[in-house]
């Protein structure tokens, strides 16, 4: 993952990482904490993003429904946005 932020860089990308809220981890969150802050989203974080776990924001077991994802979004948005504004 390293190695490709670095690829990325040499083409003028900026490669962010995403840890989704369904999908965490030990293993994949432990590699994830490894990546430089600005290179890495947490939305896997159930302390931060409990609603991704109530069943009213629930489509089946691994998808949010219209309301959780909407919910969602604007979570992803304002961290994407934190990374995008650091100079």
């Amino acid at each position: 993952m390293k190695a490709l932020i670095e690829k990325s860089k040499d083409h003028n990308i900026k490669l962010i990482f995403v840890l989704s809220a369904r999908h965490v981890y030990k293993n994949l969150l432990s590699l994830c904490n490894e990546l430089p802050g600005d290179h890495f989203i947490d939305m896997g974080n159930p302390n931060e993003l409990n609603f991704a776990y109530e069943y009213h924001y629930t489509f089946d077991r691994g998808h949010l429904n219209e309301i959780g994802a909407d919910k969602y979004s604007i979570v992803f948005a304002k961290k994407l946005l934190q990374i995008l504004n650091k100079k």
